[in-house]
């Protein structure tokens, strides 16, 4: 329930002034109506946040209204990004095998990102008959990634790259072959990976 935002005037605060059931409604209710967005409550500014200050552990789902924060107040620079490295959370990993047989691609993997940054994405290829097997990184059903191509031996073989991800984004994974029938290009061990991991959705 949404509270009132009352100002508390010098007068109130004075040594000569008596404690009121008015002035400490004020101090219980205001803190309140300035986390909730209160009309005439003051809202957070950029300036007392520190750089990197907001990581993904201090908030639950739903814990800030939008209207509780002043437009403009939190600055790309004061939000965490993630930073291209080896690890990875066992959310932003889909590591069963995939197949597929058409020779157009076909999306076969997909992690959905929360949160902005550049991070290495990861996954193995290979093939079980004779064909060529092709894969590529696709950001929101867009091709971004380089076209892997695999002509010999089968065996998975591992491909990363740094792709910058907005929050949001829906990071996928494509395969093809050049044969088609029952010639099958296998994928597994998707991953997006970072310095200092964080939550992911998989959705394939």
């Amino acid at each position: 329930m949404t509270v009132l935002y009352n100002a508390i005037p010098n007068g109130d605060i004075d040594p000569e002034s008596p404690i009121t059931t008015g002035l400490m409604t004020s101090l219980r209710d205001n803190p309140i109506a300035m986390f909730e967005g209160t009309s005439g409550a003051p809202r957070l500014t950029a300036s007392a946040i520190a750089s990197g200050a907001l990581t993904s552990d201090l908030f639950s789902t739903g814990s800030i209204r939008a209207s509780a924060i002043a437009s403009g107040a939190i600055e790309n620079q004061k939000v965490r990004r993630a930073t291209s490295g080896s690890l990875y959370s066992p959310s932003a990993a889909s590591d069963s095998e995939a197949l597929s047989w058409p020779t157009n691609y076909i999306k076969v993997k997909e992690i959905y990102v929360p949160f902005g940054g550049t991070y290495s994405v990861y996954f193995e290829m290979g093939f079980k008959v004779n064909a060529s097997a092709y894969g590529r990184i696709y950001v929101n059903g867009a091709a971004i990634g380089t076209e892997r191509v695999q002509t010999s031996g089968g065996n998975y073989i591992g491909y990363s790259e740094d792709i910058v991800l907005q929050a949001g984004d829906l990071v996928q994974l494509y395969i093809r072959n050049t044969t088609g029938g029952g010639n099958e290009t296998k994928a597994q061990n998707f991953r997006v990976r970072e310095a200092a991991p964080f939550h992911f959705i998989v959705n394939m």
